[in-house]
């Protein structure tokens, strides 16, 4: 196949000897400013181009750049069709570029000659020719641009103009004979360059048709309608490209409206709330400064209480501060008497009658027996009479004194037992009147805790708590019954888009029908018209112009492709009337041949042209109705499209609506389920507290009963012991009293028997 290999650089802009090498697919790669697009620069130049057109206006010249010094080389290394090997090489010749073809691979021994000191030396380009031409190969002479572009392209046009010149392309050309490479440079240097776009390419093919004497067809329609038309198609193109952003901007467009809009409600029911919320503030503000003055008063009355009851425990400590001091005085008054022996001195003092009756009987026994008695027994009559009156006296004295103290040993025995059962009467009342006082605080502590079991056992919403769980329900409903409304809406916009799509694809399936009916009859009025005006001289033109019944002998032979061809640079020959329906020697019966469409005459063919262009026009019309039908489908769809994104945009919107709503709904019983276990907590610590009071009061009331019980206990034992001492005291007073009485008795006894004594002493 024949391609361009390598190329070798020699002593050009880059020193000593670069080789960049083209078989198959080549990167140049490099960092910026090393030399990359340098390089490619020198492809176009192979193919013919001109080296000054690849050089920027802003360096030298292409040999000055390229081709610096005489021993400086371009050598490109290519292969030609039938698979030979040859260079052109390119050198500078002081003002311009020497073109050499040879007919040899590259090898650098023939630029580049070894010295003694196995250096290279570069030789010049005369004496390279002169050892390539030694070697048996061909070197041809020096060419210019345009021969050696002839050669390369096989451009035969140019290469009449020289004799050797064909020659050279028969050796060297990168085509075949019969074909040529014309322009190649051209598309070369377009490929090649920073700006080979398709434009570029696009305008650089049609300067070569047009160098080449390439007619365009003529058409009907002005340049301005298809500049237009080309970019409506264009823009529309282009649309239909961005239609899906275009599509979500719209959406997002819809969406941001239906936000605006609910932020506006969001807006008018958040000013709703914060009135509420402002006045909820300033009634738990004005609540909060009543709750505050009150707590003061408390305050105040608690601290005048406090002050009230610490004078009182003031004054109550004083009195038993006084009681105890009283008490420690009696009690050491009492020991002070104790100490003086106070009960032998109370026994003194109750035998001191009987004392004073002792001494009246002594006095009286001592003055019987210091008087002189006349009469004896008158004196012993009397004495014992006085005695015994005496004694009596004492006796009765006794005796009633010891009537009052069994009496009052009795009324202190029942005033005992009166004092006992009004103290245990006393104790049991107030233990009855405990157990009563703790029944009661017990029988409420029960009543709240029955009441607070029965608030923790069905402990629910409050009635604000559920109507705000009612409204949340009421809103997810109603925000679900339009989502279901959206919903149908956006099914029914969906069939109808559908709808729209199909018409539309149905008009441009039957738009692109009649394109190609259009295309089909465009291209067949185009081969009438080529038929009918052909081009200059083409083969047809040529035919009609020099003989006159072609169609009936060489017009249905001929390919019709030769018609138009403008290189066979038709002639007529001078035959003979037999020879005249000759064709290459052989006579055929060319009447039996049918006329082929392009033999037919000049009228037949305009004939053909108008019905054709009646078709045309037909067939234009329907392409145009089927146009504006499918700009109709297209409205419609885009309608149905813009009706499907609002629709949509309002179901998302609903969704939107309802999820918040729903969201809002289970904020609110988070929330709410969590006041409520707050509240069942509160329950529940207040039922711990209660049944601990509970039991604290069981706790407080057996402690009570038992203190009373104690106070009981002590009250009797003080009774019992005072009592005990009181009628022990009655008794031995009792005691005393008989053993006075025992004592008179026997004073009597003995007073009476020393009186008898006496009187017996005195008689005898």
């Amino acid at each position: 196949m024949p391609s361009l290999q390598r190329i070798v650089l020699i002593n050009t802009h880059m020193k000593g000897i670069v080789e960049l090498n083209l078989n198959g697919h080549t990167n140049i790669c490099g960092t910026n400013a090393s030399g990359k697009t340098t390089l490619q620069r020198l492809i176009p130049v192979f193919y013919g181009e001109y080296p000054s057109r690849v050089v920027p206006s802003t360096r030298d010249s292409f040999e000055r750049w390229y081709l610096p010094t005489e021993a400086s080389y371009i050598i490109y290394e290519y292969e030609r069709d039938n698979g030979d090997i040859c260079q052109a090489v390119l050198s500078s010749s002081g003002t311009g570029v020497d073109y050499r073809l040879i007919s040899k691979a590259f090898d650098l021994e023939d630029y580049a000659k070894a010295s003694l000191t196995d250096e290279r030396h570069v030789i010049t380009p005369k004496e390279l020719s002169r050892d390539i031409k030694r070697q048996g190969a061909i070197c041809t002479r020096i060419l210019n641009t345009k021969e050696f572009k002839a050669i390369i392209q096989n451009d035969r046009g140019v290469l009449s103009t020289n004799r050797d010149l064909p020659g050279f392309a028969r050796l060297f050309s990168l085509c075949e004979q019969n074909a040529n490479l014309r322009h190649i440079e051209k598309l070369a240097k377009a490929v090649h360059s920073k700006e080979g776009k398709m434009e570029t390419i696009k305008a650089m093919v049609a300067a070569i048709l047009e160098e080449d004497g390439v007619q365009p067809g003529e058409t009907k329609v002005s340049p301005n309608k298809v500049e237009e038309w080309i970019k409506e198609v264009k823009l529309v193109k282009g649309f239909e490209d961005i239609r899906p952003e275009f599509n979500k901007l719209e959406q997002a467009h819809h969406e941001f409206n239906e936000n605006n809009q609910r932020l506006a409600q969001l807006k008018q029911q958040y000013n709703l709330d914060l009135s509420k919320v402002a006045q909820q503030l300033a009634e738990n503000q004005a609540l909060l400064e009543e709750v505050v003055l009150n707590i003061k008063l408390y305050e105040n009355e608690w601290n005048e209480q406090r002050e009230t009851l610490n004078q009182t425990l003031s004054s109550a400590k004083a009195d038993v501060s006084k009681y105890e001091s009283d008490l420690d005085n009696i009690e050491a008054e009492f020991d002070k008497w104790q100490d003086q022996d106070i009960e032998t001195l109370k026994d003194n003092i109750e035998q001191l009658p009987r004392w004073k009756n002792e001494l009246e009987n002594a006095e009286s026994r001592y003055t019987l027996l210091t008087e002189k008695h006349q009469d004896i027994e008158a004196s012993f009559h009397k004495r014992k009479s006085e005695v015994q009156e005496q004694h009596a006296s004492e006796l009765d004295a006794y005796s009633e004194q010891k009537d009052q103290t069994r009496d009052e040993l009795a009324q202190k025995k029942a005033d005992q037992q009166s004092q006992l059962l009004a103290t245990q009467q006393k104790y049991k009342d107030q233990i009855s009147q405990t157990n009563s006082d703790y029944q009661n605080q017990q029988h409420d502590l029960k009543n709240q805790i029955t009441e607070l079991n029965t608030l923790a056992n069905n402990v629910g919403f409050t009635s604000n708590e559920q109507n705000q769980i009612d409204i949340f329900e009421h809103s997810i409903k109603e925000a679900s019954s339009i989502e279901d409304v959206c919903r149908d809406r956006l099914q029914q916009a969906n069939n109808t888009l559908n709808q729209a799509k199909q018409n539309r694809d149905k008009a441009n399936k039957n738009l692109e029908s009649a394109r190609k009916s259009v295309m089909a009859q465009q291209t067949a009025v185009k081969k009438v018209e080529a038929l009918l005006y052909p081009g200059q001289n083409t083969l047809l033109e040529f035919l009609r112009r020099e003989k006159g019944d072609w169609e009936q002998n060489i017009g249905k032979l001929i390919n019709p492709e030769l018609l138009q061809r403008t290189d066979l640079q038709p002639a007529l020959y001078e035959l003979s009337d037999e020879q005249n329906t000759s064709l290459f020697g052989i006579l055929l019966e060319l009447a039996n041949i049918e006329l082929p469409d392009y033999a037919d005459s000049e009228h037949e063919l305009k004939s053909r042209l108008e019905a054709a262009q009646e078709k045309l026009t037909e067939l234009t019309q329907t392409q145009n109705e089927a146009e504006g039908q499918l700009a109709e489908d297209n409205k419609a769809v885009r309608d149905a499209e813009l009706q499907q994104a609002k629709i949509a945009t309002e179901l998302n919107n609903a969704e939107l609506t309802r999820k918040r709503a729903q969201q809002d709904k289970d904020t609110a019983l988070q929330e709410f389920h969590v006041a409520l276990q707050e509240r069942k907590q509160e329950y529940t610590k207040k039922l711990s507290v209660l049944n601990a009071d509970s039991k604290k009061l069981e706790s407080q009331k057996l402690q009570a009963i038992e203190e009373l019980q104690d106070q009981q206990r002590d009250a009797e034992m003080e009774l019992n012991s005072h009592w005990q001492l009181v009628i022990a005291d009655l008794e031995q007073q009792l005691g005393q009293i008989d053993t006075h009485i025992s004592q008179c008795k026997s004073s009597q006894k003995q007073e009476l028997a020393k009186l008898d004594g006496w009187l017996k002493d005195e008689l005898a």
